[in-house]
């Protein structure tokens, strides 16, 4: 049971081989939860290479010096760590992750320091991965159609020598993985160790702990410290584009709207005045287009950030008849808030947001993704309850009437709006 004193986000901080270690601990817990985080994500990939970080991150799976093929690590993730091991790679880093039973501890992090720095890394496993991560591609990027109009839209959005317009999604492009070599793939291990590492233990901690992640970074390579520049807000070249589905290969019923723009990333401190002008905005939208009108099923307004970029946006399918009202509703509702129309709807959504910080109950495996995010995201802090209660109680109307001017300047602004497919007789 946890305390009202209890803070989820309070994690204390170590350096073991010069490696930033959070961590938490939670005697109730069961378990350990383990993120193994290296600063090397997609943003990093040669250009050409696109992909190269989730490709490496498919081999570390496929066989190292104790663990040496696909089957004996099943087994062993299945023994020793409920069947968690898994990893995933973005733009800006690459995770491994996994929980486990305090006695199967030792174990786990002697298995995740084999894969991780002693992979196989054999040429008939890279031939293998690549046919499954050209398979995930396709996913995402459904058919050449489409994934010539995703490239349209990075053009117009992104400026040349931007990390964003190189990508979609950590996956690459499918021609990049195609280039991806068996020396490439061996190279780009060397970039794993100290140098870039940062470790989350959230659980059932205790000396022990720590004793045994010495000996698993003490094993650890030096490996590449990468940096990366923040994005700057450009304006895009087109400001709306309007597509039939069946032209860009998507093929649809009903009409989809997509009001967005890219923004530099938001600092930690406007934290709170994020969260409830996003939370404004998406309650008046739902009520005004959804429940008065029925314009449509759901909808969804996003602010997230990111250590290079933040993405602003707002989306909605509906039928094609609806397109434009649904365009001005947006656009008078973000005016209406600016001339303060809504001051009541914010204090009622400040104080809620504020109860509802206070009343989270938080699982541990919770606590070490969260912390985790923030970690990567604010350069090594994390935001606490308590910060984030303060944040949102300190946050005025007016900042959210500044906020929603500087994030939805129309300048920055691009509407993507794509139709129905085109019915034939």
């Amino acid at each position: 049971m946890q305390s009202k004193k209890f803070d989820p986000y309070v994690l204390s901080k170590k350096i073991i081989e010069g490696v930033p270690v959070y961590y938490k601990n939670i005697p109730s817990a069961p378990c350990i939860h383990i993120r193994v985080a290296f600063h090397i994500g997609a943003f990093h990939d040669p250009v050409g290479k696109e992909g190269l970080s989730h490709f490496l991150e498919h081999m570390i799976f496929d066989g190292s010096k104790t663990l040496p093929d696909k089957k004996t690590i099943r087994e062993w993730q299945k023994k020793y760590t409920v069947n968690t091991w898994n990893a995933w790679t973005s733009h800006h880093q690459t995770v491994y992750w996994c929980k486990s039973l305090p006695e199967h501890y030792t174990e786990v992090l002697r298995g995740m320091q084999d894969m991780i720095f002693n992979p196989l890394l054999r040429p008939e496993d890279v031939e293998h991965e690549r046919g499954v991560i050209t398979q995930e591609a396709w996913g995402r990027f459904h058919n050449e159609k489409f994934l010539q109009y995703i490239r349209e839209c990075n053009n117009n959005l992104y400026p040349p020598h931007s990390n964003l317009r190189r990508f979609f999604s950590a996956l690459g492009w499918p021609t990049t993985i195609k280039n991806i070599t068996h020396s490439d793939i061996v190279t780009w291990h060397k970039n794993y160790g100290k140098n870039n590492m940062t470790l989350v233990v959230v659980g059932n901690v205790d000396q022990t702990t720590f004793s045994e992640l010495k000996k698993f970074l003490k094993q650890a390579p030096p490996g590449k410290k990468y940096s990366l520049k923040k994005e700057k807000s450009v304006p895009p070249v087109s400001k709306e584009f309007r597509k039939h589905g069946d032209d860009i290969g998507d093929i649809r019923e009903q009409a989809e709207i997509n009001i967005t723009r890219t923004h530099s990333p938001f600092s930690k401190q406007l934290y709170g005045t994020r969260y409830i002008f996003s939370r404004i905005l998406k309650d008046i939208l739902y009520e005004k287009i959804r429940e008065e009108r029925g314009l449509c099923y759901g909808l969804d307004f996003r602010i997230s950030t990111t250590q290079t970029y933040a993405d602003v946006g707002f989306n909605v399918t509906t039928d094609e008849k609806n397109i434009e009202t649904i365009i001005e509703q947006f656009w008078s509702i973000v005016h209406d808030i600016q001339k303060g129309i809504y001051k009541k709807r914010f204090d009622n959504i400040k104080n809620m947001l504020i109860e509802k910080e206070r009343s989270a109950e938080v699982l541990s495996y919770d606590i070490a993704n969260d912390a985790l995010e923030q970690i990567l995201k604010y350069d090594g802090e994390i935001i606490t309850s308590a910060e984030t209660v303060t944040m949102l109680k300190k946050t005025t109307y007016a900042d959210i009437v500044a906020f929603s001017k500087k994030v939805l300047d129309k300048k920055y602004i691009f509407t993507e709006i794509i139709l129905p497919s085109k019915k034939t007789k």
